[in-house]
């Protein structure tokens, strides 16, 4: 997993619809767009905990408070487990979406030379979903959609693009014109050194 300051991204309670976020990191950046999800992630990511702990309240309580309706003490201890189980799945599964992440971003790492895309949580960490060598791609594209655009990308051996991002013709550009570039071939600088993402090392001599 990978961690990201949260609150640089955080503009979807203040910014008009459409908008395109990016992050600078030590490999390289970080983009995170205008979506359904985005605007609503982290409210429901936090719903979910709160309803989860609210089982796990639950299923301490019921332990506390007396069955007066069960016939035998058996009859009580089997009622208030199975109680405890039907409450605790529930409470473990809302848990878990809490802090799986709903929100998507696209992390460009020019050092390895991969675009992964990502859940994100509201904290800020990430779990990747997909991995694409910048080798595996070979287009990358802006299609209009209503009022919006959206960034897609072209994948060898895959018949369905990849999406990357919404958000105004004009702030996509952008972000499409620098993605093309580092999608671009590695290319010598001066004689006797290359270019490893954005770094410049000697070249091994013979």
């Amino acid at each position: 997993m990978a961690q990201s300051n949260y609150a640089t991204f955080d503009v979807s309670r203040t910014a008009s619809r459409g908008w395109v976020s990016m992050c600078e990191t030590e490999w390289g950046y970080i983009v995170r767009s205008d979506t359904k999800v985005s605007r609503r992630s982290a409210t429901i990511e936090r719903m979910c905990g709160l309803t989860g702990l609210a089982f796990l309240a639950a299923v301490s309580a019921q332990w506390m408070i007396p069955m007066v309706n069960a016939a035998t003490p058996i009859a009580l201890s089997v009622s208030k487990t199975a109680a405890s189980i039907g409450l605790f799945m529930p409470a473990l599964m809302f848990l878990w979406i809490s802090e799986r992440g709903l929100a998507r971003e696209v992390q460009i790492d020019t050092e390895r030379r991969s675009l992964r895309i990502c859940a994100v949580n509201r904290k800020g960490v990430s779990r990747t979903l997909r991995d694409l060598p910048f080798d595996s791609i070979k287009t990358a594209y802006i299609k209009k959609v209503g009022s919006l655009s959206q960034l897609f990308l072209r994948v060898s051996g895959q018949k369905q693009a990849v999406h990357i991002a919404n958000g105004s013709d004009v702030t996509l550009r952008e972000v499409h014109k620098r993605l093309n570039l580092e999608l671009g071939p590695v290319k010598t600088q001066m004689q006797g050194w290359s270019r490893v993402g954005r770094r410049l090392r000697p070249m091994a001599t013979a």
